[in-house]
């Protein structure tokens, strides 16, 4: 029996020890917390009160972050861009009205309005009505009294025949769409990617949380089972002491993981926004799932077809194809200016009539119009030689690009399946490791009741379990991050992907 001197230290000391836990536990709880309820709350019909699933998180980046609204305006400015494009064929109104009064004279007065037709084939149609009048009028200038009616067309018979710079520019604008969109989806596939990452990241801080918040919680009830026993003499003062160590290191472990989940949910909080683009934050209960996600490798015929496609469906792959296909646009226009212009212009003239057949007779080609030819062509042809190859060149560069840029991406989903592969591992070994873990200390338990071992030994063993477990959970994690990866690697949009098939 312990004299009552020993009861007596052993009293005091655990009282000691005890007032000093009461301290550390109560500053634990002084962590500033979000306030609950506030107007910065998401809205209650797209986040759970209770749990975010990383779908509706990635759902949420998806409708209203600002990167994600910004790339969705890809299509906009391509839109307006084809729409600038488009406009140089729009018809054109013009007026000319020169005037000259000198010396009470008056010289010439001219009139001069044609409304221009371009068509998609370089080709020009031109309807004018011109009135001129004045004493030293230009003979060539001169017309009836009523004014002259003129319509016509011009073709280009040589340079311009089969593409023309309006026409290259409506074609490459054209593709625009194309580029937009693979823009945008390069945008959203990597603002995703991040926020897949930091949703993970944030599930591994609340797991971790909880297991030493039940960690603490098993050290409180043992110091209090202790307690007792040393206070009824069944047990030494060493085990308090010992039982108490454990308990003060435990709660030190909840105080940073409470600081590090804490931080971990400010960086979520940064994801969300509201469709006012308001920032929004998360409410006190708002967590990840509970349920840790399972780890199961997907099929290898699934991570084929992946792989097969992730030549075609690679953002970034798919602009410089079709950076490929504009550059074509500027060679076949480059080839076209080596030809010498040669444009032929041919007006059909008459006067104003009153659309009667008498007045409509006379008006035939072999008598009434005017006829041009324009022709033009460089020497030495430098420039457009220079042209040609220059296009050539860069033809040949982004074709590297893109032989480079595939090898690329295919090492990445390589990289990517063997980062999966081994996390499956990993987690596989860790969770036997985990297993035989528990079959230990349960041992160690049932030697500890039976008097065979001691309170270090128990509480070692639940100290390992404990590590296996977080190990457990952050090999989870990587396996998860992993699979994110191999599917930004392939180019595909995780906010419309589903979960990959299991083997």
């Amino acid at each position: 029996m312990m004299s009552f001197n020993s009861k007596l230290w052993t009293f005091l000391l655990t009282v000691c020890l005890w007032a000093s836990v009461h301290s550390t536990l109560a500053q634990t709880n002084v962590l500033p917390k979000m306030a609950a309820g506030s107007s910065n709350a998401p809205d209650s019909s797209e986040i759970n009160a209770n749990t975010l699933l990383p779908e509706a998180f990635l759902l949420l980046v998806y409708k209203y972050h600002p990167v994600a609204r910004q790339a969705q305006l890809f299509q906009d400015a391509a839109r307006q861009e084809l729409r600038a494009a488009r406009g140089q064929f729009d018809p054109k109104i013009s007026s000319e009205y020169d005037l000259k009064q000198y010396n009470d004279k008056e010289y010439y007065r001219i009139w001069d309005s044609k409304l221009k037709i371009p068509l998609i084939s370089n080709t020009d149609l031109t309807v004018g009505y011109e009135r001129t009048d004045g004493l030293f009028l230009n003979p060539e200038n001169d017309v009836p009294q009523q004014g002259l009616i003129k319509a016509g067309i011009t073709v280009p018979i040589g340079k311009g025949l089969f593409t023309d710079e309006r026409r290259a520019t409506l074609r490459k604008a054209q593709l625009l769409s194309d580029l937009a969109a693979a823009d945008q989806a390069k945008e959203l596939n990597k603002l995703l990617f991040s926020a897949q990452k930091d949703y993970w990241n944030w599930f591994e801080k609340y797991q971790t949380l909880k297991l030493i918040e039940n960690g603490v919680a098993l050290a409180q009830r043992r110091f209090n089972l202790i307690r007792q026993e040393v206070f009824l003499g069944d047990a030494a003062a060493l085990d308090s002491i010992q039982a108490m160590i454990t308990l003060q290191e435990r709660t030190m472990e909840l105080f940073g993981a409470r600081v590090e989940y804490t931080n971990a949910t400010a960086i979520i909080n940064t994801w969300l926004w509201g469709p006012d683009q308001t920032p929004r934050a998360l409410i006190d209960e708002t967590h990840p799932i509970a349920i840790t996600p399972q780890v199961v490798l997907p099929s290898a015929l699934w991570l084929e077809e992946l792989k097969s496609s992730a030549l075609t469906v690679s953002p970034e792959l798919n602009k410089m194809r079709i950076k490929g296909r504009q550059l074509e646009i500027d060679q076949r226009l480059a080839r076209e200016n080596l030809k010498p212009g040669l444009d032929l212009t041919y007006y059909l003239l008459n006067q104003p009539t009153n659309n009667t057949p008498s007045e409509w007779q006379g008006i035939l080609p072999r008598t009434d119009y005017s006829l041009g030819v324009n022709f033009s062509f460089p020497l030495f042809l430098r420039k457009e030689r220079a042209k040609v190859q220059l296009t050539q060149i860069k033809l040949e560069q982004n074709q590297y690009d893109i032989d480079w840029s595939s090898r690329r991406v295919t090492a990445a989903v390589d990289t990517a399946v063997q980062s999966l592969q081994a996390m499956r591992g990993l987690w596989s070994q860790q969770n036997q490791m985990l297993q035989y873990y528990e079959r230990m200390l349960q041992g160690e338990q049932s030697r500890f009741r039976q008097g065979e071992s001691s309170l270090f030994l128990v509480i070692s063993w639940e100290d390992k379990n404990i590590e296996a477990r977080i190990k457990l959970i952050s090999f989870n994690v990587k396996y998860q991050k992993a699979l994110a990866t191999l599917l930004y690697a392939a180019g595909t949009n995780p906010a419309d992907y589903g979960p990959p098939p299991g083997q």
